[in-house]
């Protein structure tokens, strides 16, 4: 099935790439990293950086749920932007932080030129040399991941906390977990699913939860996360790989499946994060720079184009008169929903393959539902 819009070039396409001279000695209003590690291994990292209100006021902000800029102050900080908290030096180390972004990507920088040089280091002597101040240290939180020839990880973290769930082990800091682990109870579909898909869906799905919070429930932003999380997925057993992911929102009322809510797409170039938001005719990009630099942005770059497919497409079907909210979960060789923006960024073309209509239908049960799912895509 296909859908044609018309529309405009994207009205606003912001680049966060805050200097390290920035002020940024924050704590996030929400904010989240989390080493998940057992049989199998994920790392989430939320996306918000915020700064003290009282040396620099909130600007406003294109964040990745929104179809305008928000500007959000509160509690004496202020939203300036988005980072990548999960930076891979190579395919084999993961570094993780929140807090501040000075200090922390200083560190990072230190770090990545003893990964590229094939020296041996330590991680927490590399700190020590670095003469930090006890202030600078405990404004931040940090994780280092290496991978060790025998396939295990090798964690090595500063500033956090450990906690056992669900027989994994966590690395996490931030206020977040209380809505990634403590809080949430998460129920995994019945189709069968080898070890390792059920623990990324699990996670994904807890995930998932602070985001559809966001987009649906209308609480004030300074509770929320800024809307996107990057997930880091342990590849072929040996490496570290982001994964680009999707996320189509709809919603269920009074029998009629509404599929006009945004969709959000993110993908990688050059190790920068791109984050696209459409709905119905528009939508918008956002560019999160490389924290290191490695590679510039083109100049004739077109950003609304992804450079990836996604790894999984994540369906998110909210039903307000049953209270309840169905989350699907196709890998890439399973996706059944296309947004194409149109050359020169002119306008979205969207598909979705009727099979996946009758995968809601089955999901719930209903003979009239399934009726009404019908012909509110036109195929009665």
């Amino acid at each position: 099935m296909k859908q044609d819009t018309n529309g405009s070039k994207p009205w606003s396409i912001p680049i966060f790439d805050a200097p390290l001279t920035a002020p940024f000695p924050s704590s996030m209003l929400m904010t989240l990293i989390a080493s998940i590690a057992g049989l199998y291994f994920m790392g989430v990292s939320d996306t918000l950086i915020s700064s003290d209100a009282n040396r620099r006021p909130a600007p406003e902000v294109l964040l990745p749920l929104f179809d305008s800029e928000q500007r959000v102050q509160h509690a004496g900080s202020s939203v300036v932007g988005l980072a990548q908290k999960a930076i891979l030096f190579d395919s084999r180390t993961l570094f993780m932080w929140a807090g501040s972004k000075v200090v922390a990507e200083s560190v990072a920088r230190t770090v990545n030129e003893l990964v590229l040089s094939g020296a041996k280091f330590d991680f927490y002597r590399v700190i020590d040399n670095m003469g930090l101040l006890h202030s600078e240290l405990d404004s931040v939180s940090l994780i280092f991941h290496r991978h060790l020839d025998n396939l295990k990880i090798d964690r090595k973290s500063h500033g956090v906390k450990v906690i056992h769930h669900d027989g994994d082990v966590i690395h996490f800091s931030g206020s977040g977990l209380f809505d990634f682990a403590d809080s949430t109870s998460v129920a995994v579909g019945n189709a069968p699913l080898d070890g390792n898909l059920h623990f990324i869906h699990k996670w994904i799905a807890r995930t998932l939860d602070a985001i559809m919070r966001e987009a649906f429930s209308g609480e004030p932003l300074e509770f929320m996360y800024g809307g996107w999380f990057e997930f880091v997925l342990n590849d072929a057993g040996d490496t570290f790989v982001k994964v680009p992911y999707l996320i189509k929102f709809w919603t269920l009322t009074h029998n009629h499946l509404d599929e006009t809510l945004p969709s959000i797409f993110s993908w990688y170039n050059n190790d920068h994060l791109f984050i696209r938001r459409a709905m119905s005719h528009r939508y918008n990009v956002c560019v999160v720079s490389d924290p290191l630099k490695r590679k510039p942005l083109s100049d004739t770059l077109d950003p609304w184009k992804p450079s990836q497919e996604p790894s999984f497409q994540i369906h998110v079907v909210q039903m307000p008169e049953k209270n309840a909210t169905k989350i699907f979960i196709q890998s890439q060789s399973a996706q059944k929903y296309r947004l194409r923006v149109r050359d020169g960024g002119v306008g979205v073309d969207v598909e979705y393959d009727q099979s996946l209509i009758e995968e809601f239908e089955q999901a719930f049960q209903g003979g009239s539902v399934n009726y009404h799912l019908s012909r509110a895509f036109g195929t009665e």
